[in-house]
């Protein structure tokens, strides 16, 4: 999976592992945003696409159909994860929070959410039973004695980690 091929708009593609060759290309064109990650389901069969402004797509990989898409963060979409199952899916965003997504219905089914309005949420994971949520986020700008430089973070960031359980409420009988 890639993000960008010279010559191509920028979309998500799915190249051929011995080749290069491109199998699938999965371009936005409804809103043309900029995708900045990307996660292929452990089934193959789904591939999903985070973007600038705080979009998901999930698109068919075997088809490039477009097949779902997930609103709910208010930033950058910078990582995402599946399930070992591929029932679920995690996103992290710019917005301080990560979300647990239903990849059937396409519904929010869980979120963590980090101190701060903006801080980007690097890296997302789910446990091989899809019970606990893991995400790790680095803020460096609000915190005391924190450095930067040009806009890069250095090695004396702090990072911060956060794992959750998920559960699932019944709503059965409830409006």
């Amino acid at each position: 999976m890639v993000q960008e091929i010279p010559g191509q708009p920028r979309g998500a593609f799915l190249l051929d592992g011995a080749t290069g060759a491109v199998l699938l290309t999965c371009y936005d064109k409804e809103d043309g945003h900029s995708p900045l990650s990307l996660a292929l389901s452990p089934d193959s069969r789904t591939l999903a696409v985070g973007y600038a402004p705080y979009d998901i797509i999930l698109w068919n990989a075997q088809t490039g159909a477009r097949q779902k898409l997930l609103k709910g963060h208010s930033n950058w979409v910078v990582s995402l994860a599946f399930s070992a199952d591929s029932k679920r899916l995690i996103s992290g965003a710019g917005d301080s929070t990560a979300r647990v997504w239903d990849t059937e219905s396409g519904k929010e089914i869980g979120r963590i959410r980090f101190p701060g309005e903006s801080s980007y949420v690097d890296g997302v994971g789910l446990s091989p039973k899809s019970d606990i949520a893991f995400a790790v986020v680095r803020e460096c700008w609000s915190w005391p004695g924190c450095r930067r430089r040009n806009d890069a973070f250095r090695n004396e960031d702090e990072m911060r980690s956060l794992a959750a359980q998920i559960t699932t409420q019944n709503t059965k009988g409830k409006a």
